[in-house]
């Protein structure tokens, strides 16, 4: 290289003196220095009257890694002068017993950062004692053989946050002696009143939990294997369709009544036969199509069949057929539409108010309100156990049943209730 000489070409050495040869084993001599370096690397100025340095910018030779100038001249390091430059930042006293540390506030130099005083001097943190200072709140031992621990009743240091004996010592360790004694925890299904877990593997000692039998795996936290417990369903939204007319006979009914007009017939019979009061020349009548679906929480629409029907029954309160009033005669019949009473027809008890007719559904779809003027009086609700003046609430043996108030629209009727399902 320039700067310290060399050999140009490659070369051998002798066996015996080590003397540097040719490939013809002559004798050679190595090349002198010129002394200028290779610039590489440029560095910036690093001086500080601490620690001393390059007061300018420098490089480093690519041959010999010595420090040199942009001509390739080498440098001295020129030494500081001892002195700190000390920064504007205040450094708190943090002096402990166990740790020990600066009694009083201290600063920093900017260059080196060593630890200042206000003046600018060196100052050294003043050791610790080794003496911890207890906490008020005493800790049992937790020794296991197979995990290791505390033998003795031990505290946490107010200062340094670290276990210790009640004077100040060290707390009593002592390291485990033996291994796990691992056995399986089965996974647990959460409740509404009880959290559940995955399955993991637990050491029937120290309880110290693991995700594997051979206790490599650590759970560090409960939190990692648990099953929250479940979330209560919010009450499905119930939607009442009533619509005018029947657009198609259920299925299972249509042996038995292979028409709408079948069944309107049978339902205005029945209406009529179930009132004597009323004349079948002065009568009029609507045919309804009942449909129940559940809005659930999941925003999914499901149509209610005759097993899933509130239990409690559905009370809905009709307005009026258009022209009517309470003053009327009413009979609503309704045609069992499932099961094994399919075709057959009840009455339906009901009350009448000054918005309409308060009726309890047990099961939907078709009904028939036949109707006629006169005067109705008090109504002897039998299906709900009670006698009601016009304006009290009738309730079941159940929860008491909502009342709501029903509209038209376009001619279909919209009611939005939340009941619970029918027991399967």
């Amino acid at each position: 290289t320039p700067c310290f000489g060399g050999f140009r070409e490659s070369h051998y050495e002798c066996v015996a003196c080590h003397c540097p040869l040719d490939a013809e084993g002559n004798v050679i001599e190595p090349e002198e220095a010129t002394g200028a370096h290779t610039p590489g690397e440029q560095h910036e100025s690093n001086y500080t009257p601490c620690n001393g340095g390059f007061t300018n910018e420098w490089y480093e030779c690519k041959a010999c890694h010595q420090p040199c100038d942009a001509e390739g001249n080498a440098l001295e390091w020129e030494p500081g002068t001892g002195e700190h430059t000390r920064g504007t930042e205040e450094f708190p006293a943090d002096y402990t017993p166990c740790f020990g540390g600066f009694r009083e506030s201290h600063y920093e130099c900017v260059a080196c950062h060593c630890p200042l005083d206000a003046e600018g001097n060196v100052i050294e943190p003043e050791p610790g004692t080794g003496s911890h200072t207890p906490g008020t709140e005493k800790h049992e031992p937790d020794y296991t053989p197979c995990s290791g621990g505390f033998v003795g009743e031990w505290y946490v240091c107010d200062l340094c946050h670290q276990p210790c004996a009640a004077d100040g010592g060290e707390a009593a360790w002592e390291e485990a002696k033996e291994g796990h004694r691992i056995v399986e925890v089965p996974e647990k299904a959460p409740t509404y009143e009880s959290e559940g877990n995955w399955a993991y593997w637990e050491c029937e000692v120290c309880h110290s939990m693991y995700r594997d039998a051979e206790g490599t795996e650590v759970i560090e936290n409960w939190d990692e294997i648990v099953r929250p417990k479940l979330e209560p369903e919010e009450p499905s939204s119930m939607e009442t369709t009533i619509k005018e007319g029947l657009n198609e006979v259920p299925e299972a009914v249509a042996a038995q009544y292979p028409t709408v007009e079948d069944i309107y017939k049978a339902l205005l019979e029945a209406a009529l036969s179930g009132n004597s009061a009323m004349k079948k020349e002065n009568t009029n009548s609507v045919l309804l199509d009942v449909s129940l679906e559940i809005h659930n929480p999941d925003g999914t629409v499901t149509k209610v069949e005759a097993e899933n029907f509130p239990e409690e029954g559905v009370e809905v309160l009709l307005p009026y057929p258009e022209g009517t009033n309470r003053t009327y005669i009413f009979v609503i019949t309704h045609m069992i539409a499932s099961g094994e009473h399919a075709g057959e027809i009840e009455v339906l008890n009901y009350r009448a108010e000054a918005d309409g007719l308060r009726v309890r559904f047990t099961s939907m779809s078709p009904v028939c309100i036949a109707y006629q003027a006169g005067s109705s009086s008090t109504i002897t609700i039998i299906a709900w156990n009670t006698t009601s003046e016009s304006g009290s609430n009738p309730t079941t043996g159940a929860a008491n049943p909502q009342t709501l108030p029903v509209l038209f629209f376009g001619g279909a009727l919209v009611v939005l209730l939340a009941v619970k399902k029918k027991k399967a």
